[in-house]
């Protein structure tokens, strides 16, 4: 799941682990990550998810995860463009996926053999900016630097 979550960032598809303990606890936080993404010049293109409860079903019996997300305006074209790119970077990434093509239907990750260990690394937050900054972080141009004067200069 890290691999596909880092690449789907790496994509501007925020994509969180564990993002608290309901849809709406996801959905939150997603929209915060894009919200102070795009304060710094970054625009993501939408969010994945799976939350607490998510998770607890994937390591009990039913071995099934199920992927929330959107697309970062609520746009259902975009959305669904979202929802295909996530399918096949889990699809490339090994990952058995069904969806019915309803951006009101999470995707379901089938038959996942959950074996995540506890090794106190932030998956979140500090990962999805880490990695979205170094690929999407604006160029400044060359007429921004040189409108600048140094703080000396008052002439």
């Amino acid at each position: 799941m890290v691999k596909s979550f880092d690449e789907l960032n790496k994509n501007k598809i925020v994509s969180l682990h564990k993002a608290g303990y309901t849809k709406s606890d996801g959905e939150d936080d997603c929209s915060e990550i894009i919200t102070e993404l795009k304060e710094i010049g970054i625009n993501a293109k939408g969010y994945c998810y799976y939350h607490t409860q998510d998770l607890e079903r994937a390591i009990g019996k039913e071995k099934m995860l199920f992927i929330g997300f959107d697309s970062y305006n609520r746009d259902d074209k975009l959305a669904k463009e979202v929802a295909e790119k996530i399918i096949a970077v889990l699809t490339e990434n090994g990952f058995s996926t069904k969806w019915n093509g309803s951006i009101d239907t999470r995707i379901e990750i089938l038959n996942i053999n959950w074996k995540k260990a506890v090794d106190n690394i932030d998956y979140n937050y500090g990962r999805v900016f880490e990695i979205i900054e170094k690929y999407h972080t604006p160029k400044k141009s060359n007429n921004e630097n040189k409108d600048k004067k140094p703080f000396w200069k008052i002439w």
